[in-house]
């Protein structure tokens, strides 16, 4: 690859990371969050018993980051495909909605549906399928692969999956995001005090003492975390 052709693809991915914010904040805009937003902080402004929560001062950074890193994975996922134009386009947004607004958003669902502000969740789910509508077709057409390319690369043929190995597969997938999940969930998360008091949790001295109390008293989360599972699994 020569230094015009590098330069010319890494423009193409940073494009695609910009295109990947501003596709975004027009998703926020068009569904509402930031009116629900700034309703939620007049109220609470306007309670004493509620002080507003101070904005914390590496959003933009933290925002910056993840453009990056989501606008460069999925540049690199894009390039490399065999399809183009509106197939490829479909199925980014397809796959996009499913992992990073469905699969994650169960979780405000199941957890948040009473301490979230009326309309949240249902705005966060308007807000990724403008957004992802707006991403994946403008990606495709910034990276170039809007039309078939006129010389291709000899490429194996992808070999698909023996049959009688895909449930197994799966099962395996499932298991370990379930364990990641939780592991990540008491070594992360549930060490910080202020989430355990939002949640009204409390506090547990091992991961298997939260596993097994998870277990008895709310079951449910390890169904609803396989779930998730099989929406990655689906998406990817």
């Amino acid at each position: 690859m020569d230094l015009r052709t590098i330069l010319v693809t890494g423009l193409r991915i940073l494009a695609t990371c910009v295109l990947l914010a501003v596709s975004f904040a027009i998703g926020g805009a068009l569904s509402g969050i930031d009116k629900i937003a700034q309703q939620t902080v007049a109220s609470q402004a306007a309670s004493p018993a509620n002080p507003v929560p101070a904005m914390p001062d590496n959003l933009l950074r933290g925002f910056l980051i993840f453009t990056l890193c989501v606008g460069g994975t999925l540049s690199y996922l894009i390039l490399r495909s065999r399809w183009h134009g509106w197939m490829l386009a479909g199925a980014l947004f397809v796959s996009m909605y499913g992992i990073s607004t469905v699969a994650s958003q169960l979780d405000s669902i199941a957890f948040l549906s009473s301490k979230l502000p009326q309309g949240m969740i249902r705005a966060i789910f308007v807000q990724g399928a403008i957004a992802e509508a707006l991403f994946a077709p403008l990606a495709v057409l910034a990276l170039g692969k809007w039309r078939a390319a006129l010389v291709r690369a000899p490429m194996a043929p992808a070999a698909a999956p023996k049959l009688a190995a895909i449930p197994l597969r799966v099962t395996i997938l499932v298991a370990a995001f379930v364990f990641l999940y939780m592991f990540f969930g008491y070594y992360v998360a549930w060490r910080n005090p202020e989430l355990q008091r939002y949640y009204g949790g409390q506090e547990l001295a091992t991961f298997w003492a939260a596993w097994k109390h998870n277990w008895m008293s709310s079951p449910w989360i390890y169904a609803l975390t396989a779930f998730r599972a099989l929406i990655y699994v689906v998406c990817l």
